[in-house]
């Protein structure tokens, strides 16, 4: 659509209601992760964005490629995946060791699932449309 088409007024509320789409757009995102208990540090949460300029809704970090359409089976280093399970899930130093070792085995060997969460965002704004 080009502005020429359009008066200043109808400009304008076209903008609003783009603005407005993609603000509930990023919400939903946020939703999505909090629903499927997606947050650990919460820097993707926090990375969704609408940019006006470039009129999208975007994350600039890097894990939400992975949280979003997951990850082919490789290996992974040990350490984050140990600080996660002591910090996320809770488990004592004493076992936590093994839990690491258990995920990184499996990440290594079968991957990460997706979570296809901006996707089911999309789906269930246009289902609310």
């Amino acid at each position: 659509m080009t502005r020429a088409l359009l008066g200043v007024k109808e400009w304008k509320l076209v903008e609003k209601i783009k603005t407005d789409v993609a603000n509930d757009l990023k919400d939903r995102m946020q939703k999505e992760l909090d629903l499927r208990d997606k947050i650990y540090t919460g820097k993707v949460r926090k990375s969704i964005v609408y940019d006006s300029v470039d009129s999208l809704v975007a994350s600039d970090e890097f894990h939400s490629a992975i949280v979003e359409w997951g990850r082919l089976p490789a290996p992974v280093p040990l350490e984050p995946i140990y600080k996660w399970v002591k910090e996320k899930l809770g488990v004592k130093d004493s076992e936590a060791h093994t839990v690491a070792k258990k995920i990184q085995f499996k990440i290594t060997n079968e991957g990460i699932k997706p979570t296809r969460f901006t996707k089911i965002s999309l789906e269930t704004l246009t289902k609310g449309a």
